[in-house]
């Protein structure tokens, strides 16, 4: 009876060991190829070395924008020595700073990481983003031609009179930061937009454009497309593209490619830009308030997270009436620091009847607009 006691326990023991010994161990990995900080363009070679006592099942590419946390975008496999991945760099916005790095796992399970590789991409075809800015607006109910409710999707577009982003200066002195508000009552009544501008490509009449959130190499998505004859070089611009619900820490990206003869350009450049979630509020003549003398003084109260101010006025509601809106006074394209403006004596004073003014705080990232956020338009009439 002590003999097969002894023969199982000796056979558990073998078995525990083969357990302690199997392999767990991540595989050694790393990109040779390209060098750190390379410029690279069109399809590139990513030459990567990986080993593992129990062979390498296969290996992984992954881009995202340098320093970034998440897990990027897969951009090729290889699965047999050399391991040797044809990377096209096109597919990633143009002059990114992005890193590349990659995964290697072997026959147990086991994954093993490389160190990052940073380059940055240059494709000579890209067409060119100027910029990409994000709107908000107070919230608009849609409503059809029964009068019903309609819901909002992403790519719908609304028309308002606005300023030209590309001409818009900061102040000159840095703005007082406000005092908070209640973001999430006004978030609840807002409305959010993007805006691409963008330069036309040569041989190009069809443009798609794209949109990413949280990283600039992606993952993106075809959110809309646009069509123009315009002259190479013209700028070109189409906005308020409805978003939903938004998050003021994320980070969102734009970029455009150009439909041409020989095909799909590179992908642009990718632009930036995050929400502003509050609005400036109390303004000041208050609504259908009755102003005297045809110089009114507005004042408002300002929003946090802002570079600076611009203020309309309008002959009529500059959100709904659109284009046909026609402006009267506006410091655009120099907007201001602080919260109030006097209609000034240079002007002639405003005749008896009913104006629209509002005022959008603006944030600036190198000089450029990228973030507006609109007051309500505020109806006053001058007697």
């Amino acid at each position: 009876m002590t003999r097969p006691r002894t023969l199982l326990m000796a056979g558990t023991l073998l078995a525990l060991m083969a357990c302690q010994n199997a392999d767990r161990m991540p595989p050694k990995i790393a990109i040779t190829a390209p060098a750190f900080n390379s410029n690279v363009t069109g399809v590139t070679p990513v030459q990567i070395t990986a080993s593992d006592d129990s062979g390498i099942n296969k290996v992984r590419l992954y881009a995202r924008q340098r320093g970034s946390t998440m897990k990027g975008v897969q951009v090729g496999v290889a699965d047999q020595e050399p391991y040797v991945v044809a990377w096209n760099t096109t597919n990633i916005p143009n002059n990114s700073d992005a890193e590349i790095y990659a995964e290697a796992q072997d026959n147990s399970g086991e994954v093993g990481v490389s160190d990052p590789v940073p380059l940055k991409n240059n494709n000579q075809n890209a067409p060119t983003l100027n910029y990409f800015a994000a709107y908000t607006l107070p919230t608009r109910t849609q409503v059809n031609a029964n009068g019903l409710n309609i819901k909002k999707q992403m790519g719908d577009s609304i028309s308002f009179s606005q300023p030209d982003l590309a001409d818009l200066q900061p102040p000159p002195t840095k703005v007082k930061n406000a005092a908070k508000s209640s973001i999430q009552a006004q978030a609840e009544n807002n409305d959010y937009f993007f805006e691409w501008n963008w330069k036309a490509h040569t041989q190009s009449s069809k443009y798609d454009l794209y949109l990413s959130a949280g990283d600039a190499v992606g993952p993106f998505e075809q959110v809309d497309a646009e069509t123009s004859n315009a002259e190479a070089g013209t700028n070109l611009k189409t906005n308020r593209h409805y978003t939903g619900a938004v998050d003021a820490q994320k980070t969102f990206y734009g970029m455009i490619v150009a439909n041409t003869n020989q095909g799909e350009s590179p992908l642009s450049n990718a632009g930036a830009t995050q929400f502003l979630l509050e609005r400036p509020s109390n303004l000041s003549p208050v609504n259908n308030a009755i102003v005297s003398g045809g110089r009114p003084k507005i004042t408002w109260q300002g929003v946090q997270g802002v570079d600076g101010y611009v203020f309309y006025l309008y002959d009529k509601n500059p959100l709904t009436e659109g284009s046909t809106a026609k402006r009267l006074w506006t410091n655009s394209p120099q907007t201001i620091a602080g919260t109030e403006a006097v209609y000034p004596d240079a002007l002639p004073a405003l005749s008896t009847g009913t104006y629209y003014w509002w005022v959008a705080g603006v944030k600036f990232v190198k000089k450029q607009a990228v973030a507006l956020t609109y007051s309500n338009p505020t109806r006053i009439l001058v007697q």
